[in-house]
């Protein structure tokens, strides 16, 4: 039997994480600080790895194989959560160099996240082993997860 490579799940949720910490970005009535906006986006993505990582280890604690040596390595595979938040601190730091609009650069960040989410559905569900249809099918309902986080901060504001 086919699986998705292990790093998917950090991955995607990487990308929703990110997406909801650019879509709640909001300067209205405040001068932009794009530079904290992106320590946040890599705040929080730090954190969840760190609490990820906390949680298998403490649930994994039944198993003798479990060792606090065991928890560096937990963390380590965490990598792809932060790396997934890449796309969103590159986009903002062009925009902060170039002098691009905050809010044009937040909403080139959803849309790329949406377009990568879709795009990491597909490619996992081939991995796993689904047809064609199906793999699409799943890249559509990801990437309607970074479109629920856009739609979700729009209807909130």
């Amino acid at each position: 039997m086919k699986t998705a490579p292990a790093w998917l799940n950090g991955a995607l949720t990487g990308l929703v994480l990110s997406s909801a910490v650019v879509a709640a970005l909001d300067h209205q009535g405040q001068n932009p600080r794009p530079l904290d906006d992106i320590a946040w986006i890599l705040v929080t993505l730090a954190s969840t790895g760190l609490v990820r990582s906390y949680a298998g280890f403490v649930a994994g604690r039944a198993q003798r194989s479990t060792e606090p040596k065991t928890f560096p390595a937990m963390l380590g595979r965490e990598w792809s959560l932060m790396a997934a938040g890449l796309p969103a601190v590159a986009i903002l730091l062009v925009a902060v160099l170039v002098r691009f609009p905050m809010l044009g650069a937040i909403r080139t960040v959803l849309g790329a996240n949406v377009a990568i989410l879709f795009g990491l559905g597909i490619f996992g569900a081939n991995k796993a082993g689904y047809r064609p249809w199906q793999a699409a099918a799943l890249g559509v309902a990801d990437g309607a997860l970074g479109l629920i986080v856009i739609v979700a901060n729009a209807l909130l504001r």
